[in-house]
């Protein structure tokens, strides 16, 4: 034969570029068009760049290896969306290099991570996970609260994205900022950019709860305004086209239909000129080896050219259905944003009358049913263990919903509209108005009103300065304020403790507490339903549970 698979065999080099453009022609179809696609090269709308601090707390994420358990692409599946906010879409990620999408999920998916939980609890999560969530695996991090943040080399990164893109300009506070601070040879991050914590942890907590803030919370990432509700599509997403219609020109279309129809169409001409070849009987591919053993020259089974034929037809037969010819969105108009809705679509008209009967009801009828508190027990292990713990007891800086200890009231309609409304609990720092005696003799004070040991003599001065600065809040004996959140300072219950070193560090650099509101994630009649076990929690017996 004049040419065929001994001749290939015989020349490497001309083996080699064979391989190259067996294995390109995946890549040409597949990954070349996206470069040229705008719902994967622009931006959604409102999307902003990276600022400096974040930036380097992507490079402490990647650097420490997170990105080996956790994904950062929530996939249009009903499963994922309903725990983790709404879909991935290319358009967030055009200025993440690289980004940090996969499906590896030893840890949650951390793309909508950061509208769901405080700063404080990122801190905490780093440092140890287990203060948390008892039954974390997660490692604990807690050099980075102690390692400082290194920005040498931020203006370095800053110019680099700006040739590859990204809208850094010479005039933009970020990039001025990062400049001077190059030429002085500075190479840590200010208080006033870190807030109050200079440690690594803070800049990765920053990038996971501001860099990767796309869950369901009217603050995303970096300011991007996004549809919350399931079933929408973000801003800037293609809504009902094919999802290869929006390239920047019809060039790519013809392109990848003709690869991809040419592929096809060789594949088919190999194997009939591999199916027609005669061999004559005893012939060899020419290879010899130790003088006697030869490689005979025998054409394929019949059998198994004809699987390759029959994977040939199914080709076709899949280009005709769905897509895959550039614009052609087959004779079936299917799209996985089109399924992922039929899905939405058909568990709502499943659960939907079961949610609907239960938002009808009074929350302490609902609490009392079993059915309602174990859909309620799912939702609660869902979206709200990570903070109060899988049983409700709570974790450090985090309430504990089985007590009677509440906030703001436990009254079931309170319970509902702070998991609706979210609430925002500012303690503000006191440290610069009392000083550091003046703190310690606060604090003192505090601690007498639940009968702990204190100091007699700074307990007469705190109580002066309590009554002047924190009384407001608290009142006058310290009861607390549910009207404000305050808390009862005369009880043995401490959300952040009650050692003294942790009265000063309260007092002196106050707390920023939020719970976020869930709404527009998880609906009124999902909450309704949320809200009845977490009363049942605090009241088993007006639930008809078993007192624990």
């Amino acid at each position: 034969m004049s040419f065929g698979h001994e001749t290939i065999e015989k020349n490497s080099a001309l083996l080699v570029l064979l391989v190259i453009l067996v294995v390109a022609v995946g890549g040409l179809v597949e990954i070349v068009p996206l470069y040229f696609q705008r719902s994967t090269t622009e931006p959604v709308a409102g999307l902003k760049p990276y600022t400096a601090v974040q930036l380097a707390g992507r490079d402490i994420y990647v650097r420490e290896g997170c990105y080996n358990c956790h994904s950062q692409m929530i996939r249009p599946f009903r499963a994922e969306t309903e725990r983790y906010g709404h879909y991935s879409v290319a358009g967030e990620f055009v200025y993440d290099r690289p980004f940090q999408w996969g499906s590896k999920r030893t840890g949650p998916d951390l793309a909508r991570v950061g509208g769901r939980y405080s700063d404080e609890w990122h801190r905490i999560h780093l440092d140890n996970p287990r203060d948390l969530v008892p039954e974390s695996n997660m490692p604990a991090y807690p050099w980075l609260a102690k390692s400082p943040a290194e920005a040498g080399d931020i203006e370095k990164k800053l110019r680099v994205l700006r040739v590859l893109g990204h809208p850094y300009t010479r005039s933009s506070p970020t990039f001025r900022r990062w400049a001077r601070r190059s030429k002085r040879g500075s190479r840590g991050f200010r208080d006033a950019e870190l807030d109050h914590d200079r440690g690594g942890i803070r800049d990765l907590h920053r990038h996971r709860a501001v860099g990767l803030q796309r869950q369901g919370a009217p603050r995303l990432r970096r300011g991007r305004p996004a549809a919350l509700r399931r079933g929408r599509g973000y801003a800037g997403e293609p809504r009902g086209e094919s999802p290869m219609s929006d390239f920047t020109a019809g060039f790519w279309d013809y392109y990848i239909g003709v690869i991809t129809v040419v592929s096809i169409v060789a594949c088919a001409v190999l194997l009939w000129g591999m199916s027609t070849q005669r061999v004559p009987g005893g012939a060899t591919t020419g290879h010899t080896w130790d003088e006697d053993l030869v490689e005979l020259n025998h054409p394929l089974p019949r059998w198994w050219i004809w699987l390759f034929y029959i994977t040939i037809v199914f080709s076709l037969v899949y280009l005709v259905l769905y897509p895959g010819l550039g614009s052609y969105a087959g004779s079936t108009q299917w799209t996985s944003k089109g399924e992922y809705e039929a899905e939405i679509k058909q568990a709502n008209a499943q659960y939907g009358p079961l949610y609907e009967k239960y938002a009808a009801q009074d929350l302490k009828q609902v609490a009392a049913d079993p059915q309602a508190r174990a859909i309620g027990q799912r939702l609660f292990l869902n979206y709200c263990a990570q903070c109060h713990a899988s049983d409700g007891g709570g974790s450090r800086g985090f309430p504990n919903l089985t007590d009677q200890d509440w906030l703001y009231g436990g009254e079931p309609e309170t319970i509902k509209a702070s998991i609706l409304n979210g609430r925002n609990g500012i303690m503000p720092p006191l440290g610069a108005a009392l000083g550091e005696e003046g703190t310690k003799d606060a604090a003192h004070y505090v601690l007498s009103l639940s009968g702990r040991t204190s100091d007699p003599v700074r307990v007469a001065r705190g109580k002066e300065k309590f009554s002047a600065i924190c009384a407001a809040c608290h009142g006058a004996g310290g009861k607390g304020n549910p009207q404000l959140g305050a808390a009862d300072l005369s009880d043995r219950i401490w959300l952040h403790g009650s050692s003294e070193a942790a009265l000063i560090e309260t007092i002196g650099k106050g707390r920023a507490s939020v719970m976020p509101a869930h709404k527009d994630f998880l609906g009124e009649a999902r909450v309704h339903i949320l809200a009845a076990y977490v009363y049942s929690l605090s009241n088993p017996q007006s639930a008809g549970m078993p007192v624990r």
